[in-house]
């Protein structure tokens, strides 16, 4: 009876370690996502331009050319205009439309 007790107790603490670890995960603010690299913009499609999608940042006049949004790690984010946290490269290549400059997407977080 002693061990099984020791049991439920030790298995009840790491289930309650693991909720909290999962919720301050969860909850970064916009201040520990940039200090990671991460950048905040809107990506929304834009097919009448060269570019299928166009990622605007706040506060800057550039604008972004994410060549591989279609790939299958970030294809849920070019359905609909979305706020996104995002990793990017940039790229040396010639520009698909006027406005905007090409980057290689690395990592993206729905905000």
């Amino acid at each position: 009876m002693k061990q099984l007790s020791k049991i439920f107790i030790f298995s009840f603490l790491c289930f309650i370690i693991s909720c909290k670890s999962s919720k301050s995960t969860a909850n970064k603010t916009m201040e520990e996502y940039k200090n990671q690299g991460y950048t905040l913009g809107v990506i929304e499609p834009n097919p009448e331009s060269g570019c299928g999608w166009i990622i605007s940042v706040d506060g800057e006049e550039s604008k972004y050319d994410p060549i591989n949004i279609e790939s299958e790690e970030f294809a849920q984010f070019s359905l609909k205009k979305t706020t996104i946290f995002f990793k990017f490269l940039r790229l040396r290549m010639q520009n698909r439309c006027e406005d905007a400059s090409p980057i290689r997407l690395s990592e993206v977080i729905e905000k």
